[in-house]
């Protein structure tokens, strides 16, 4: 998995990572926003334009 190798793809998908945790309350399941993760992280994957990929995310 090349989030695993790219130190720049790891940062990206921890920063993902870290809105989601910083903006959601604890113990309390969202499962939209999951699925929202999940893809982004996938598009990270693919490549392509990364920047793009969180201005999505951060709006959705």
């Amino acid at each position: 998995m090349p989030l695993k190798s790219d130190l720049e793809l790891a940062s990206y998908a921890l920063y993902a990572t870290e809105l989601v945790n910083q903006f959601t309350a604890d113990n309390i399941e969202d499962y939209p926003l999951f699925e929202l993760l999940l893809e982004t992280m996938h598009r990270l994957c693919q490549g392509g334009d990364n920047e793009l990929v969180l201005r999505y995310f951060e709006l959705h």
